[in-house]
């Protein structure tokens, strides 16, 4: 069976502002066309049982019910739009590379190590924190977990689960997030720039010694960027180059050195023939008055403007090119690998992985995330979104749910096959793996080993 899901959601939970779950939040109402009726009844066969491809009208499913009405109280939040659909295709997945010396395919990192540190994550943040729910929960509304195969590219991948769009701290929800992010980025920057107006990339940040907390830095550094951004001294200067607004996102790394190094990264949409230098000239006497009032110590290395053609060259582990464009650098900021000398939040991962003794990388996770928790990855001026892009776009929380393909249902497990999985101590990751490598008859030796109790490493290595 073919679905055009590129306008559904998949998992949604009640959620608090602060990432952590609603204690008593209700199921929310069934997805249309994804109720457990329409589920059971859309022909999908049993695990292990091959499925013939059959053609669906786009965004249909075959014994399909009317939409339910919602369930009172669903959830302490309001009700999310049922019309998840992100309106960006993400980039395409560059997921392996060609052996010449075999002529293979290989993968280009491992594709189990994003729920590896989830995993870390999930443990360093505590089991009342949302993202224990992520791709481990299934969704109420349906009646299994879904085994698919996109139509584009042919990835495996799972539906009917959770996510918690969380994208500070989630490594398998904030790669997805970033990639559309990225994406709305690029276009609005392609938008402006097509009639001959320039976007400047904008760096700012301030001196800090090993001896400062995160916390202590984060107050103040917020401040001075809101006070950088008011006043009549502020909007003369960006008038003087025809800006239109700006996209700022945050960052953080550290380093043994100097400690914690809170950063942020703007794009600025000015008028064309406006330099680099032209906005330094304006706007760096501005934050340098606004640092120096909120006590963090600046001279000019704390300040730069560079050309929207700017590039540098930065290792991710999430399946990214290590060159990206201004786009990517304003986006993709905790995520990507930091350079020798600093680390970035998800390294703090990597390296509890390859170093569990003693907690020090859990400890600086915890920091991170309790610094940054709440907060907006990206904040766009006020209608520079809408006017550039037509929208102002979806939440995290949608864009993670979202799937925005189409793509080939081919088995379900139920919810007890589901729990026996993950009661094995195994994740999402482990059941595409045994499902590419093995097949369905593989998949059911698997399972029907686990039930047992008896390891089957001849599948899963």
């Amino acid at each position: 069976m073919i679905v055009d899901d590129s306008r559904s959601s998949e998992g949604r939970t009640g959620t608090r502002g602060d990432g952590r779950t609603a204690r008593h939040a209700r199921p929310q109402a069934p997805v249309a066309g994804r109720a457990a009726a329409a589920d059971v009844g859309s022909g999908l066969a049993p695990l292990g049982t091959l499925t013939k491809s059959t053609s669906a009208p786009s965004g249909t499913h075959p014994g399909r019910q009317s939409k339910p009405k919602p369930a009172r109280g669903a959830g302490l939040r309001p009700t999310l739009p049922l019309d998840n659909s992100t309106g960006i295709a993400s980039p395409p997945s560059r997921t392996a590379i060609l052996d010449r010396s075999t002529g293979e395919l290989v993968p280009e990192w491992d594709p189990t190590t994003k729920w590896e540190l989830q995993a870390v994550a999930r443990a360093a943040l505590g089991g009342t924190h949302r993202l224990r729910i992520c791709h481990r929960h299934v969704r109420l509304d349906v009646a299994g977990v879904e085994v698919r195969r996109r139509l584009v590219g042919g990835r495996t991948f799972l539906g009917g689960l959770m996510v918690c769009g969380l994208v500070w701290v989630c490594p398998v929800c904030a790669p997805k997030v970033q990639a559309i992010r990225a994406a709305e980025l690029q276009l609005a920057m392609d938008t402006w720039t097509a009639e001959g107006r320039e976007v400047l990339f904008q760096t700012q940040t301030f001196r800090h010694t090993r001896a400062d907390a995160l916390s202590s830095l984060q107050g103040p550094f917020r401040e001075a960027l809101r006070r950088f951004r008011a006043g009549k001294s502020y909007q003369a200067a960006v008038r003087s180059l025809g800006w239109r607004g700006s996209v700022t996102g945050h960052e953080v790394t550290w380093g043994e050195a100097n400690g914690w190094h809170p950063h942020a990264h703007s794009l600025l949409f000015v008028s064309g023939g406006v330099t680099p230098h032209d906005a330094h000239a304006v706007l760096w006497p501005l934050w340098e008055r606004a640092a120096t009032r909120y006590g963090l110590e600046v001279d000019e290395r704390a300040y730069r403007v560079e050309g929207g053609m700017w590039a540098s060259r930065y290792v991710t582990k999430l399946g990214r090119d290590v060159r990206h464009g201004v786009a990517q650098e304003v986006v993709r900021s905790h995520t990507k690998r930091g350079r020798v000398a600093s680390m970035t939040p998800f390294d703090f991962l990597r390296a509890h992985v390859d170093d569990p003794e003693g907690g020090r990388w859990m400890h600086l996770f915890r920091q991170f995330s309790e610094g940054f928790r709440g907060r907006n990855q990206l904040t766009w001026s006020l209608g520079l979104k809408r006017s550039l892009l037509g929208t102002d776009g979806r939440s995290d929380l949608e864009v993670a749910a979202s799937i925005g393909e189409k793509y080939e249902a081919l088995a379900m497990l139920t919810h007890l096959e589901w729990s026996t999985i993950r009661a094995a101590g195994h994740h999402a990751g482990t059941v595409v793996q045994v499902f590419d490598q093995a097949g369905w008859d593989g998949m059911r030796v698997w399972l029907d080993s686990l039930k047992g109790g008896r390891p089957c490493s001849a599948i899963t290595t």
